[in-house]
């Protein structure tokens, strides 16, 4: 089961005996641990009906304990299992036995991020507790989670604005919510969040963003796309940040030469554009400039040349061919 649908169910009040919480996307398993803290325990119960324990830290007979204990002016106690996956091999017999069936007054919750699904411990506890899998939102999925996000913390956001800032932060979920809290305060009392705000915060007024390099790349103008890695590099722009959004815009612009322009994860509003830079290039000259990229990458982070020469002979590359 995913995320989305486990919140889903959770509206609606249909709570599970015990869950199984894994997958990469630690963040929105945290979101969803909250939610079903919000939702099955009131704060004033929270120090009766709530326990929170580690599973390299906890025995048999302690989780006996907790699991068998009675709510307090509730149907439910919470308890929560943390790095379950780390449990001893006795604590885990005994959890297991517990589950099976799993106690009418306990909500148990296992949580074991970044643990692979194919491990004998997934494949345990998916047969006595109804598992839910965080996988990384998907690119189409992003851009709403931002509009969703921005909602919940009393804003709106241009559809622009969202994609902007997608672009720019990247798709780690933690980021974006951050990022989201700092245009809301820079908005102040503004209701929405427009694609100029944007741009604003990330590039703090200054005349060039990294779209703009792109875009000269696209263009191919060797002269503007220097002058423009010039002015990112002095405004504090990190080589990593740059190579990552050249990156993908040669594999956005690779995309839509191989007719995948539905999968390319660009906001209409936008994908014009792409269309025309795609239209001056050819699937080999696309190739050879994420190869390129890649090797500024491999050379940077090697210490094999300084970011500023290798970036510099990337944009000669890339606008020059070769």
């Amino acid at each position: 089961m995913r995320a989305t649908t486990f919140l889903k169910q959770l509206k609606r009040g249909q709570i599970a005996p015990s869950y199984l919480f894994f997958g990469e996307e630690e963040f929105l398993l945290e979101e969803a641990i909250e939610a079903l803290i919000k939702r099955l325990v009131p704060p004033p119960l929270r120090p009766f009906n709530l326990n929170l324990i580690y599973g390299d830290e906890v025995d048999g007979e302690r989780l006996t304990g907790l699991t068998n204990t009675l709510p307090m002016l509730a149907e439910k106690r919470l308890l929560l299992v943390r790095r379950a996956n780390r449990l001893s091999p006795g604590a885990r017999k005994v959890l297991l036995d517990l589950l099976q069936p799993p106690p009418s007054t306990c909500c148990l919750v296992l949580i074991a991020p970044h643990t692979d699904p194919k491990s004998a411990f997934i494949r345990e506890f998916s047969r006595v507790s109804t598992p839910i899998q965080f996988f990384p939102l998907r690119e189409r999925e992003v851009y709403p989670w931002i509009i969703k996000r921005a909602r919940e913390g009393g804003k709106r956001i241009t559809r622009g604005a969202a994609h902007r800032l997608w672009l720019l932060a990247g798709e780690d979920l933690m980021v974006l919510s951050n990022e989201l809290e700092k245009l809301s305060l820079y908005v102040g009392a503004k209701e929405e969040i427009e694609e100029e705000d944007v741009l604003k915060l990330f590039t703090g007024g200054k005349s060039y963003n990294i779209f703009n390099l792109t875009s000269a790349l696209g263009d191919k103008d060797l002269g503007k796309a220097w002058k423009i890695l010039d002015a990112l590099l002095h405004g504090g722009e990190s080589p990593g940040g740059i190579l990552a959004m050249i990156a993908r815009q040669f594999t956005i612009l690779l995309k839509i030469k191989l007719g995948s322009t539905n999968k390319v994860g660009v906001h209409p509003y936008y994908l014009n554009e792409y269309r025309r830079q795609a239209n001056r290039t050819t699937i080999k000259d696309l190739e050879r400039g994420l190869e390129h990229t890649l090797r500024a990458e491999v050379e940077i982070k090697s210490g094999e040349s300084e970011p500023r020469l290798a970036l510099e002979f990337l944009v000669y590359k890339l606008c020059k061919g070769g």
